[in-house]
């Protein structure tokens, strides 16, 4: 259930990111706050993806988690690094 909240939620915040970044095309911490929740909302989307495909058991929900996590992290960090 907290990953649903957790996934309807960076949904919101990155549509008031991307209305907020269409005013203020400049400004690095929105546009990195934006790459943020946009990866956050894809790696929880990937993971439900795999969960109603079968790929993935529900007994593997949280290792599941985890590694989307990880990938999230990196791709959190080239994302920002690509923005400099």
């Amino acid at each position: 259930m907290w990953a649903w909240l957790g996934q309807r939620f960076s949904a919101l915040v990155a549509l008031g990111l991307v209305i907020y970044h269409y005013f203020d095309p400049i400004n690095q911490r929105a546009q990195n706050c934006l790459i943020a929740f946009v990866v956050f909302h894809a790696m929880l989307g990937v993971r439900v993806i795999l969960l109603d495909l079968g790929v993935l058991r529900e007994k593997h929900q949280k290792l599941a988690l985890f590694v989307l996590s990880g990938v999230g992290v990196v791709l959190l960090a080239a994302g920002v690094l690509w923005n400099r």
